[in-house]
């Protein structure tokens, strides 16, 4: 016979609560879905800094290559809405000048003497001016209207341009707030589901 200490074992099943804890959450700059591509073990003791939760890239990436390619879209959009627009103007410019000298040449060979020309060519010619007249405000008007047509379209490809660049921009911040870390030593505890299961991988 000899002298023991007396133990009484009594054996428990749940979950530890600690006193104090500190919630980590997915960073408030990844706003895109956070998918869980790794995580420390439950129980490991962590120091400050550690990394502890790494997220999946892929949607953000996926999303950072669309933003690239909005961009683009709208860069080359509104070049080729540049060039377009030169052109046009160029050719509604040289159309409008053309107009212009219409009507003048109409006024300066005028058919007005009744006593030389026909009745029939001189009415002719009065309509001769009127249409060169008119082509003339036609062709000002065209011009203008061009003008604030590739206005608008500019500043809508400039909207799309904004709303690419805010994509990647959210994109890359996403991409940079891929880690969570320990903010101080402690013991690691995942969340749990409705179920009770731990959070996991994906």
């Amino acid at each position: 016979v000899g002298r023991t200490d007396f133990v009484r074992r009594v054996t428990a099943e749940g979950q530890l609560q600690a006193a104090e804890s500190t919630r980590l959450t997915v960073p408030p700059n990844v706003r895109q879905d956070a998918r869980i591509a790794w995580i420390a073990p439950e129980g490991a003791r962590v120091e400050e800094g550690e990394v502890v939760v790494r997220f999946d890239p892929v949607a953000m990436t996926r999303q950072l290559e669309d933003g690239d390619r909005e961009l683009r879209r709208a860069d080359l959009g509104a070049e080729r809405t540049r060039e377009q627009s030169t052109a046009s103007l160029a050719d509604l410019q040289a159309a409008y000048e053309n107009a212009t000298r219409e009507p003048e040449h109409a006024q300066r060979f005028q058919l007005a003497d009744t006593e030389i020309y026909p009745r029939p060519d001189i009415l002719e010619a009065a309509i001769d001016e009127e249409l060169a007249i008119a082509r003339r405000e036609h062709a000002d008007g065209a011009i203008g209207s061009r003008r604030s047509r590739d206005q608008a379209d500019l500043a809508l490809l400039e909207i799309d341009r904004r709303e690419a660049s805010a994509t990647i921009d959210e994109a890359r911040t996403g991409l940079e707030g891929l880690e969570l870390r320990a903010p101080h030593p402690g013991v690691l505890v995942r969340g749990r589901n409705w179920r009770g299961e731990p959070r996991d991988v994906g």
